[in-house]
């Protein structure tokens, strides 16, 4: 919306849900974990499954980007 953020998930058709979580130390090491297929009720997040079912090129795609995220982001802690 021009320079204004927004989220646009009510217009999209999502096929699913999924999330990897990275874990950054403060000397840069990442572990990851994931991804997990999550489930929603009444629009809220009720379970998150692991293993998420996903081909073992997605899986390793999801941990790539959550470490990627958390490298780039120079987190620190869980991201």
């Amino acid at each position: 919306l021009g320079s204004v953020e927004a989220i646009y998930e009510a217009f999209v058709p999502f096929a699913g849900e999924y999330s990897a979580l990275a874990a950054r130390g403060p000397s840069g090491e990442i572990a990851t974990v994931g991804p997990t297929r999550n489930e929603h009720a009444n629009h809220i997040l009720d379970v998150s499954v692991y293993p998420a079912g996903l081909s073992p090129l997605q899986e390793r795609d999801a941990r790539d980007i959550a470490r990627q995220i958390a490298k780039r982001l120079d987190v620190v802690g869980l991201i």
